[in-house]
């Protein structure tokens, strides 16, 4: 894991880590182990940074992950200290919160694993959609459009007012794509290159997570 107050990773062991990272999080069954997604998740800070620079914006956006990924991960040692240890899976966490509090108790919860579980797992999703955007399905388009895209589509419906308008000051502030990809530590061809490794590794870890919420009746639609 890259050191948050230093330079972040970039390029080739940006890629190499981040793949590696998801890569752990399932076992053979396909469950989500709980640390490992959040180790995974907190890899998406050095991303932040390349794309809105050392300043505000990306410090409260790393802050966003880092307390969404570690409330997770605080509810899973929890749930694995009380029954003697192994391994706490998405699943495991998501039915025991549901048996100790119910819905309504998560919802108000500012605690709750899996309240920290679903707003990791929309920037997760944010961040991935805003890069198959721009090496991918809208390569042709701004980073600022690409990432307009994304937040429409991932994390518009459950912003309040005052969140969206920082947030379109955030993309404001979006590098142009040959910038970004520079700091990315990439070329181009380089970088859509990459594309198809993440569709495979990261893409379906963070669809599990969302069937998993979806199913649970814990996709809340809540305003941050």
């Amino acid at each position: 894991m890259s050191d948050v107050r230093g330079e972040p990773l970039k390029g080739t062991a940006l890629y190499n880590t981040i793949l590696e990272r998801f890569r752990a999080v399932p076992d053979a069954e396909g469950r989500l182990d709980c640390e490992k997604l959040a180790d995974a998740a907190l890899q998406i800070s050095a991303v932040y940074e390349l794309v809105f620079g050392s300043g505000f914006i990306s410090r409260h956006l790393k802050q966003d992950i880092a307390s969404s990924s570690g409330r997770m991960r605080e509810a899973a040692k929890a749930l694995r200290n009380s029954r003697g240890g192994s391994v706490v899976t998405a699943d495991e966490l998501i039915a025991w919160e549901l048996k100790e509090l119910g819905i309504p108790k998560m919802r108000k919860d500012q605690n709750s694993g899996v309240k920290g579980m679903l707003w990791m797992k929309r920037a997760l999703d944010f961040v991935f959609t805003l890069i198959c955007n721009t090496f991918g399905t809208m390569k042709d388009a701004t980073v600022k459009e690409c990432a307009l895209d994304a937040y429409d589509r991932v994390l518009k419906p459950y912003h309040s007012f005052l969140v969206s308008n920082i947030v379109s000051l955030a993309f404001s502030l979006a590098p142009s794509k040959d910038e970004f990809v520079r700091r990315l530590g990439f070329e181009m061809d380089e970088a859509e290159n990459c594309l198809g490794s993440i569709q495979q590794v990261v893409l379906p870890v963070i669809a599990r997570l969302n069937t998993l919420l979806e199913e649970a009746n814990c996709n809340f639609p809540d305003k941050a």
